[in-house]
């Protein structure tokens, strides 16, 4: 019966010492490091703040393709917590000629509990020349009716000879 008892116990302090390591990375997960961001900006939301990272292009030379991706997260200003993730990706065709925009996909990962985010986009021939995909991103609190609380919009253009580039905005 003793040793039942010193048994049980040491096997009830393991379990609690395993969690420890576990909580704490789960915890750290959600935190933001704005150190690795291409871009922070602030939004007219003092309590939300927006990081942006820029992905390499891929281009599939066969058919003279390119694709772009804009990636950001919201995340609070007090403590650094992530809200949700969201990206925005560009596909181009071009002959040094004409440059098309072909498709624009937009995706939200990863959003807590208590916001939503609502997502358009939309893709733009500029010019012959130039084309631009583009995912606008809105958060909302929610609560007693849903709060616009901040939006950021992710730009990814393309001209005839397959140069991309990526512009960041937010409210």
């Amino acid at each position: 019966m003793k040793r039942t008892k010193k048994f049980s116990f040491i096997l009830v302090i393991m379990l609690i010492v395993s969690m420890f390591p576990v909580t704490a990375f789960a915890i750290s997960f959600k935190k933001v490091d704005l150190s690795k961001a291409d871009l922070v900006l602030e939004t007219s939301n003092p309590e939300i703040g927006i990081a942006f990272f820029i992905q390499d292009e891929v281009e599939t030379r066969a058919y003279s393709t390119k694709t772009r991706t804009g990636t950001g997260y919201f995340y609070k200003t007090a403590n650094g917590d992530k809200i949700a993730d969201f990206n925005c990706t560009g596909t181009f065709s071009y002959d040094r000629i004409i440059c098309n925009v072909t498709d624009v996909s937009t995706s939200v990962w990863n959003t807590i509990s208590g916001y939503r985010i609502t997502v358009s986009k939309s893709k733009n021939q500029i010019s012959p020349t130039y084309a631009r995909a583009t995912g606008v991103f809105k958060l909302y609190n929610l609560g007693i009716g849903d709060k616009l609380t901040a939006s950021a919009t992710i730009n990814v253009y393309c001209n005839q000879n397959g140069t991309t580039s990526i512009e960041f905005n937010s409210d």
